[in-house]
């Protein structure tokens, strides 16, 4: 009796780790498609002193460069972790955070210098691997935002 509860036991561990680390399509849980707000922070330190900067964007639904960053989007993926779960809502060590509402009621914060990003306010994992993925996307998105 005591191994088949062991077995058991395993079987839902198991389930339940996959279900956590199932990528999910960045691009499909936000809509670009429709009218996005982004507010891009950059934090910084000039002369030893704290230098944060914000820069607003607005980009109509359909537009270029709203279709694009959704492009840029659905290359990566995001996961579950233990923080999604628990209801965690702080990131920490953020260099850059973009945050986007797309009018749907969709909130997407990305974060650079993290491997985290916060969906509908939730912490989730992005991508797999590498620390750099959050600033690699930021940079990214940020380009397409700055052009002319």
């Amino acid at each position: 009796m005591k191994k088949s509860w062991k077995i058991v036991l395993a079987a839902v561990l198991a389930v339940l780790a996959a279900w956590m680390m199932w990528p999910r399509n960045l691009g499909e849980a936000f809509d670009a498609e429709k009218s996005i707000a982004v507010s891009a922070i950059i934090f910084g330190v000039t002369d030893g002193r704290v230098d944060n900067k914000t820069e607003e964007y607005q980009l109509p639904a359909g537009s270029e460069k709203g279709e694009r960053i959704g492009e840029l989007l659905s290359q990566h993926t995001y996961h579950l972790t233990l923080g999604t779960l628990t209801g965690r809502d702080v990131i920490e060590g953020a260099t850059v955070t973009l945050h986007f509402n797309n009018g749907a009621g969709t909130l997407l914060s990305l974060t650079g210098n993290t491997t985290e990003l916060f969906l509908n306010h939730r912490v989730y994992r992005l991508d797999y691997w590498g620390r750099d993925r959050g600033t690699e996307l930021c940079e990214a998105v940020l380009n397409i935002l700055r052009e002319e």
